[in-house]
């Protein structure tokens, strides 16, 4: 997934991870324009579980043949 997809927090883990939601186009446009109002909003969509990480070792990934 690309780092610029926005993952709202709906919910902390105990493990670090979070529980967000994946909004519609349509869905992101609605919050765009309550945002802009000044109203809040609670992301409607499609949960998903989100664990954050980096991968520090690129270089070697390259090298790798997947079959």
């Amino acid at each position: 997934m690309q780092s610029t997809t926005h993952l709202p927090v709906v919910e902390e883990c105990e493990d670090g991870s979070y529980l967000s939601v994946l909004a519609t186009g349509t869905e992101r446009q609605r919050i765009r324009r309550h945002c802009a109002c000044g109203l809040g909003t609670v992301s409607e969509g499609t949960p998903v579980p989100v664990v954050e990480y980096r991968i520090t070792n690129r270089d070697n990934m390259r090298r790798c043949q997947f079959g």
